[in-house]
């Protein structure tokens, strides 16, 4: 968090690691008890007061108090090197005093830890699947929704010596999850499934709007029936009553016969041509005019040339 309004009076601010011009030390807690614009005032294990902005690596927790009692399990809630701690390592109480408690660890090691300030812990009675590997307990109960899978699953089912129970709102729901990997799932593939779902349900979304339009426009589609009008079968009939036309008998005509339309042809003889003249100037009174045959006999043949013929008419 890096505004000041994101932080309440009475959270506690860890800093990751030491700010001198600031004053803070890392490890060591400070509680929120007063806030400005882009400041905040912070209050120190010895009482004194820092008044400090927001942007420095920090760790920010909730104070709560908790009743403990000799032979109460707590756990651990944050790695600490230094003393050897880990976070849901479970211990003990054995003994509380005016400000320490004496507990011990499951391997019987023992510790004295003080009440002031505030420690990371809390009760051990419970815990997540993923802190619980490598422990076991005579008894477990298992509260499973859906968050769990194959892995999950075979982790809690099997911290239990001689009694388990399991929790769940939907047991059918359960088993298909239990059969269920989720060992390769990341934010990424999450996000790819999910896409990938919307678009599977998109295209179910239209198909069902295609087929609903195509219903619609079948149902919606009138049938017409037609009408028949009595008007005009009266007009049609004065019209037939007014023009009597007469009844003409077709005339069917015979297909003519091949052997008559196809005679065979006569040959006329051919004119034989003369050979004696037509005219001598001895013979006969000369012609008023010449005929074409002897014209052609006359100048085509070329039985005297033209050159050589005179006429006397």
């Amino acid at each position: 968090m890096r505004f000041a309004h994101n932080f309440e009076i009475g959270d506690v601010i860890m800093p990751t690691r030491d700010y001198k011009r600031r004053g803070l030390s890392k490890g060591q807690l400070y509680e929120v008890v007063g806030q400005t614009t882009d400041k905040l005032t912070l209050k120190s294990d010895d009482g004194s007061h820092l008044e400090v902005d927001t942007t420095f690596d920090k760790a920010v927790y909730h104070s709560q108090e908790i009743e403990i009692a000799v032979g109460d399990r707590l756990q651990w809630k944050k790695n600490d090197r230094q003393l050897g701690r880990r976070n849901g390592q479970e211990f003990t109480v054995t003994a509380i005093g005016q400000e320490k408690a004496q507990i011990q660890y499951l391997d019987g090691h023992t510790e004295s830890i003080s009440l002031f300030p505030a420690q990371n812990l809390d009760y051990g009675w419970v815990s997540t699947t993923y802190s619980s590997q490598g422990k076991t307990a005579n008894r477990v109960l298992i509260a499973a929704d859906f968050t769990i899978g194959q892995e999950s699953f075979y982790v809690a089912a099997s911290r239990a010596k001689h009694e388990l129970k399991i929790y769940t709102e939907d047991p059918t729901r359960l088993l298909e999850l239990a059969q269920e990997s989720k060992a390769k799932e990341n934010a990424l593939e999450l996000l790819r499934t999910q896409v990938k779902e919307s678009q599977q349900q998109q295209l179910v979304n239209v198909s069902n709007e295609v087929s609903t339009v195509a219903t619609e426009t079948v149902i919606s589609t009138p049938v017409v029936q037609p009408v028949l009008k009595s008007v005009a079968s009266n007009v049609q009939s004065n019209l037939e009553a007014s023009t009597a036309l007469p009844l003409v008998q077709p005339v069917i005509q015979e297909t003519p016969d091949a052997t008559k339309v196809f005679e065979k042809p006569i040959l006329k003889p051919k004119t034989s041509v003369p050979n004696v003249a037509f005219w001598t100037p001895y013979s006969a009174p000369s012609p008023e005019h010449i005929d074409p045959e002897h014209w052609q006999e006359l100048v085509e043949k070329k039985r005297d040339s033209p050159r050589n013929c005179s006429f006397e008419l």
